[in-house]
């Protein structure tokens, strides 16, 4: 076990520095001179207070800050601009809203990122639970997107939209300025943004730079080579079966989150799992001293968890995952007899949660591969039944449809 823990250590050491990509971009120092260098790029929710930089692939890695950095981008990801800007800090829990209609600011020198780019800019601050917008007319200053919520009494929250007619200085002939139903939120915003700046400029063009959400649904046949062992009241050791490979299917639905560049995702993979084993074991309790014991398990196994994606190259790309397993019985028998075949009695199958640990490589987007193991369970409903050990290891292939 040491040792598989130590390789499985030195793994996850290389894949981790195999993350470590820096992509072409800039930076503007506080003097004005602007460099072109590698950055490493995260695309993590909040917005960075420094970055790591390199001159070129083979130098050492260098930061810089809010300190001695005016702006920086990575080209076709992002790109921050330095302000030092009133930030509202109202809470947004629904526990602890203020009572205070208006903002309650304070000022701060921050990267801003910049949503939108044009005559019209939208820009974007996230910190925590803080999620705030500020937006500038063509060579104006930065200034707040108004959006609060506060406690108006002990029973009725009340919103403070300023925002919506903040929006009225974006001026398009052609353009509605109707923004009633415009939401607070990165998409509702950049939309507005987007559609002003395209009528005020034609040769206006959006950069699609922020990572979405993705959703993905694969068809995942597998072989399940699985093992069972169990206690019974007619010995006092533990029997074990033979370990027994049956073919199983699944299918995955796969949500990708639109940050830290889709390198995290929610699965959820509703499957089928099968196992038969008969063994004949000496039962130091019944006449005749033997007892043959008869499993025949089927069952929807519905695992839920998380993955986590390490990319090699654009087209490869390696995964871990954790996930929860409750599984749902499919009329499952457990059945002790003696060597003549009179009955010493059916133990009532109910498979107990479990967990699973998997890893995987997955290809385009479209094929997988992945190996997983699933934790001993115990598939006896009660604990006057005895104990037993359910064990398995999976191995799936998948297709994406999407």
């Amino acid at each position: 076990m040491k040792k598989i823990l130590y390789l499985c250590s030195i793994f996850m050491g290389v894949l981790s520095f195999a993350q470590i990509r820096y992509e072409p971009g800039t930076f503007t120092d506080n003097a004005g001179n602007k460099k072109d260098v590698l950055i490493r790029y995260e695309d993590l929710k909040d917005n960075p207070t420094s970055f790591q930089y390199k001159t070129e692939e083979s130098a050492q890695p260098q930061q810089a800050d809010l300190a001695n950095v005016k702006s920086f981008e990575v080209y076709n990801r992002v790109k921050y601009l330095k302000a030092s800007i009133n930030v509202d800090q109202s809470s947004d829990d629904l526990n602890n809203l203020s009572t205070l209609k208006t903002p309650e600011y304070r000022n701060e020198t921050i990267f801003l990122k910049i949503l939108v780019d044009g005559k019209y800019k939208l820009y974007e601050y996230s910190s925590g639970s803080i999620n705030r917008f500020f937006y500038s007319t063509e060579n104006g200053e930065i200034k707040p997107l108004v959006y609060k919520m506060y406690q108006l009494d002990a029973n009725k929250i009340a919103y403070n939209e300023t925002y919506k007619s903040q929006l009225q200085d974006l001026k398009c002939n052609g353009v509605s300025q109707n923004y009633t139903n415009t939401t607070y939120t990165n998409s509702n915003l950049s939309k507005v943004f987007v559609k002003v700046n395209q009528c005020a400029d034609p040769n206006f063009k959006v950069v699609e730079g922020k990572s979405k959400s993705k959703l993905n649904l694969s068809i995942r046949p597998r072989l399940n080579i699985s093992s069972f062992e169990f206690d019974s009241s007619f010995t006092s050791k533990s029997t074990k079966m033979e370990s027994n490979s049956s073919f199983g299917i699944g299918l995955e639905l796969e949500y990708v989150f639109p940050f830290n560049r889709n390198k995290w995702a929610a699965i959820f993979e509703p499957n089928y799992q099968s196992y038969t084993g008969e063994v004949a074991y000496a039962a130091d309790y019944i006449i005749g001293g033997k007892a043959i014991a008869k499993a025949d398990f089927k069952s929807v196994d519905l695992p839920i968890g998380i993955r986590h994606y390490f990319f090699i190259d654009n087209s490869s790309k390696i995964f871990l995952n954790f996930v929860l397993n409750p599984s749902l019985d499919l009329n499952s028998t457990f059945v002790i007899t003696r060597t003549d075949g009179s009955s010493l009695g059916n133990i009532l199958v109910n498979p107990r949660l479990n967990f699973g640990f998997g890893i995987g490589y997955n290809y385009n987007n479209k094929f997988s591969a992945e190996i997983r193991y699933l934790t001993p369970r115990n598939t006896f409903n009660g604990d006057g039944d005895g104990g037993s050990k359910f064990k398995s290891i999976n191995l799936a292939i998948g297709y994406n449809f999407f």
